[in-house]
């Protein structure tokens, strides 16, 4: 008799992991899948705001655009050059980036560029343009 309870739990505890191992990769593939939706849509949401702004915006009213990884930057506190931290400024003017110090450009393009060496100050002003949607004002840094 205990063996028959023995071996009938046995058989319930195999079926409960078989259970738990589909639950499991069913947890695993859901979990990619909303990652790639997460990126598609910081995607997409990236160029619409760039083409908003490249488009329809005026010179001091541009829109926040997140960077790759979807964080809003304006207000955030970011790694600056020198294991430094900096905060950044919000971006709706074309003079907010001309006044940005050699800090908050290192915070916006690694935000914007991530992995990319940094470039010359000039350089890296245009960059941040072309990421915010307005590389056609280039001539007007």
């Amino acid at each position: 008799m205990q063996e028959s309870i023995d071996q009938r739990f046995a058989e319930v505890n195999t079926r409960l992991d078989q259970m738990n191992a589909r639950l499991d990769e069913m947890d695993a593939r859901t979990t990619h899948d909303r990652d790639e939706l997460k990126a598609i849509t910081i995607k997409g949401y990236i160029i619409m705001i760039t083409r908003e702004n490249g488009a329809y915006q005026q010179f001091d009213e541009l829109a926040e655009v997140p960077f790759p990884n979807g964080m809003f930057p304006w207000g955030k506190e970011v790694d600056g050059p020198n294991n430094t931290r900096v905060t950044l400024p919000e971006l709706r003017s074309l003079d907010a980036i001309k006044n940005l110090t050699p800090p908050q450009l290192y915070g916006f393009f690694q935000g914007y560029y991530p992995g990319e060496p940094l470039p010359p100050t000039a350089r890296c002003r245009e960059k941040i343009l072309f990421a915010i949607g307005r590389g056609k004002d280039l001539h007007l840094l």
